[in-house]
C-alpha cells in the first residue's frame, strides 16, 4: 500500500506551555510516514530548546530558526522546504487526534483531492458543537465548492487540513505576510481554484482559545485590524469579479457575514465602527446596508430603505445602534 509522504508544518512563537502537548500529538500519529517542519519564528522563551530537544530524539523532525516575521511568513518558510506529497498546517498551541494525519489522508487512496477539509473542537465550546455545516462527501463541481465557502459551510482557516502539495505549488499559493486573519484569504484563494475536495465530519484537531494569543490579544491596535480587513476584503472582491463560477447570490451572502463579523468587532465603540463600516464600503464599492436589504425581515427592509436615503452618518449611527442591541 503506498504510504506518501505528509509535510506537517508547526509554525512556533511564545507558545512554551503548550508545545510539547502539540508535538507529542504528532510524533504519536498513526500515520507514520512523517516530514514535520517546526519554524522558530525567533521565540524570546523556551520553545527553540524545546524544537532542538525533539529534533535530537525524531529524525523526521527539520527545525527552522528564523528572525521573528509573523505567522504567515513562518508558515511560508515551512512551505519553502516541505517535501511531502501532501501538506497540513498544526499551530503549536493546539494539538490533533492520534488518527489526525490518516483520516484526512484515507479519501486519497481511491481519489486526488485537492484539499481534504475535518472539523475541530474548540476549547471553550459544548463537546456536542460543529463547524462543518456538510455531510462527509466529496465535492467534485468548482461552484458547489466556491458555493459552500461562500455560505460558510467550513471553516476559513488553514488548519484541520490536507492539501495536495502539487495543487498548492503549482498555483504559487503563500500566505499573506504582515496582516490578522490571514487564514482567511489563504482559504478565499484555495476555493476558488480548487477542483474536488472532500469533507470529514469527525473532530480531529483540537483549537486552543487563550487569552494571550495574537487573535485573542487585545493589545493589537485597531488600525492593524482595520489594515487587515482592508486588505482581506479588497483581495477577495477582486478573486470574486474574476471567478465565472460564482454566483451573485453567494457574493451577497458572502459580504454579508464578512461585514457582520467586522462590524460586531467594533460596536461597542463608536469611532471604531465608523472606521470598520467606512473600511468595508471602501473596500467593496458598496454601502454595507445594502446586504442586510438583500438578508433581512420586511420591517427591518424598510428600515434599510429609508436608511440609504438619508445622509450616510445616519445611516451608520442607526447601524451601530443595530448591532449594539
Amino acid at each position: 500500500m503506498h504510504t506518501p509522504l505528509v509535510s506537517i508544518i508547526v509554525p512556533i512563537y511564545k507558545v512554551e506551555p503548550y508545545l510539547r502537548r502539540c508535538l507529542d500529538s504528532i510524533i504519536n500519529q498513526t500515520y507514520t510516514n512523517l516530514e514535520i517542519i517546526l519554524v522558530d519564528d525567533g521565540s524570546p522563551d523556551g520553545c527553540p530548546q524545546i524544537c532542538d530537544e525533539y529534533a535530537a530524539k525524531d529524525k523526521r523532525i527539520v527545525v527552522i530558526h528564523k528572525e521573528n516575521g509573523g505567522l504567515s511568513d513562518a508558515r511560508n518558510a515551512g512551505l519553502d522546504i516541505c517535501k511531502g506529497e501532501y501538506i497540513s498546517f498544526v499551530d503549536s498551541d493546539d494539538w490533533v487526534d492520534v488518527e489526525y494525519i490518516e483520516e484526512l489522508i484515507k479519501p486519497n487512496s481511491k481519489n486526488q483531492y485537492d484539499i481534504v477539509i475535518a472539523d475541530y473542537q474548540q476549547s471553550n465550546e459544548p463537546i456536542d458543537s460543529h463547524h462543518i455545516l456538510l455531510q462527509a462527501s466529496s465535492i467534485n463541481d468548482k461552484q458547489n465548492i466556491i458555493s459552500a465557502f461562500c455560505h460558510l459551510q467550513y471553516p476559513p482557516c488553514a488548519w484541520a487540513k490536507l492539501y495536495r502539495a502539487k495543487f498548492i505549488k503549482e498555483n504559487k499559493l503563500k500566505f499573506y505576510k504582515g496582516i490578522l486573519y490571514e487564514d482567511q484569504l489563504w482559504s478565499c484563494h484555495l476555493a476558488i481554484l480548487a477542483k474536488r475536495i472532500f469533507i470529514l465530519s469527525n473532530k480531529i484537531y483540537y483549537y486552543t482559545i487563550r487569552d494571550n494569543s495574537i487573535m485573542q490579544s487585545h493589545n493589537i491596535p485597531f488600525e492593524k485590524h482595520i489594515t487587515s480587513w482592508k486588505v482581506i476584503l479588497s483581495n477577495e472582491n477582486k478573486i470574486f469579479s474574476h471567478c465565472s463560477n460564482i454566483t451573485s447570490k453567494d457574493i451577497d451572502y458572502f459580504f454579508l457575514q464578512k461585514t457582520t463579523e467586522i462590524l460586531n468587532k467594533a460596536h461597542n465603540n463608536w469611532p471604531y465602527f465608523k472606521k470598520s463600516f467606512l473600511t468595508i464600503a471602501e473596500s467593496l464599492n458598496k454601502n454595507p446596508i445594502a446586504y442586510w436589504l438583500k438578508f433581512s425581515t420586511y420591517p427591518k427592509k424598510i428600515i434599510f430603505f429609508l436608511l440609504n436615503k438619508v445622509p450616510q452618518i445616519a445611516s451608520q449611527l442607526v447601524l451601530f445602534y443595530y448591532f449594539k442591541k
